[in-house]
């Protein structure tokens, strides 16, 4: 059983915030058992003092964001106070020594199955190294306590149990249903966000009009098939490369530093371009681009655009006819005044000749 990461932080925050109360308080209570049981056994209050002092610093840690952390100080903690139980109260006959049980269910709970392992390997070589200290007389042992202690040493047991196990089991199953449930919203969200961008990406390929992003240098990002049908070239190929590098050699430059110049100071412009295809055919194309500056990231040059070059010629071609049209009239004047100046002369001669 491993958990993610968030649960087991999430799990052993309320585990640290629940237990290190607790078990202070179930600490209390033992030290003060023993201090009004008949036999005087006063070494026994030194691994519950040692648990008492040492549980402070983990449910600060978790009271700080920082749950894992209490939660390994508050296994080292308990450890610290078996280890001190069984020194003091005779090796793995100390009762102390029963709580490894708790501690190892605690460890698998938060930290996983190979976790649980180790500790119980770790805790098992603790035991028979223990129990070859007890067999050559190196551990100190005491009378076996009274039923009083005995009573309220089970009660604490089970009240650890309570602390220490169901309680972060339950919390486990509660963090792990959130989690589900958190899993399916985010699934739904991911399915509508998927959907969204098909229809976006359904509507940006079959608009007929050019699309296209551009970074601040003017080089394409992103544009749409409407310009690999209309230019002829792969989509790809416009990657990387600035719209001036389709026009005629002589207007790159200029046009490439005036539109970014503009960009850059008024946020947007606008125009009509001369382009080539790949197939060097000439079109005319009118465009309009915006600068957006997002919040979370670089600013980008957003632009639509338009082919006009049918508008452009017939434009064109007006021009040129109304220009013919000027200059047939223009020619008409001159006949007619040449003609008037040719009867002015006529009549002039004829009176000379009598």
């Amino acid at each position: 059983m491993n958990l993610p990461k968030n649960i087991r932080s999430n799990v052993a925050d309320r585990t640290v915030r629940i237990v290190a109360p607790a078990m202070i308080a179930s600490m209390l209570i033992m030290m003060l058992t023993i201090l009004l049981d008949s036999e005087k056994q006063y070494q026994r209050l030194i691994p519950a003092l040692i648990i008492i002092i040492t549980m402070i610093p983990p449910w600060i840690l978790a009271v700080k964001g920082k749950p894992i952390a209490g939660a390994i100080i508050v296994i080292f903690n308990f450890c610290l106070g078996i280890l001190s139980g069984m020194i003091f109260s005779g090796g793995v006959q100390a009762p102390a020594y029963i709580g490894i049980l708790v501690l190892i269910t605690i460890t698998i709970v938060l930290f996983g199955s190979r976790g649980g392992i180790i500790f119980a390997v770790l805790s098992l070589s603790l035991g028979g190294l223990f129990l070859w200290f007890d067999v050559n007389g190196m551990l100190q042992h005491v009378d076996p306590p009274s039923p009083v202690f005995i009573l309220v040493l089970l009660a604490v047991f089970l009240a650890m149990q309570f602390f220490y196990v169901l309680i972060p089991v339950r919390l486990m199953d509660k963090a792990l249903s959130e989690s589900q449930e958190r899993g399916i919203k985010l699934q739904h969200t991911i399915f509508e966000l998927k959907k969204s961008e098909k229809q976006f990406r359904d509507l940006f390929n079959s608009i007929s009009d050019l699309i296209y992003k551009q970074d601040m240098e003017g080089r394409f990002i992103l544009v749409n098939p409407a310009m690999k049908q209309l230019f002829g070239y792969e989509m790809e190929e416009f990657i990387g490369h600035r719209a001036s590098e389709f026009m005629e050699p002589e207007l790159q430059y200029g046009f490439g530093s005036r539109y970014l110049e503009v960009i850059k100071k008024q946020g947007h412009h606008e125009g009509i371009g001369c382009y080539y295809k790949k197939n060097k055919e000439k079109i005319y194309i009118e465009y309009q681009s915006a600068l957006v500056k997002p919040d979370d990231a670089e600013p980008y040059i957003n632009g639509i655009g338009r082919d006009v070059t049918e508008k452009v010629l017939s434009e064109g071609k007006v021009r040129k006819l109304q220009e013919q049209v000027v200059q047939s009239q223009k020619m008409e004047s001159v006949g007619r005044l040449a003609g008037g100046v040719a009867h002015d002369y006529n009549n002039a001669l004829t009176s000379i000749m009598g």
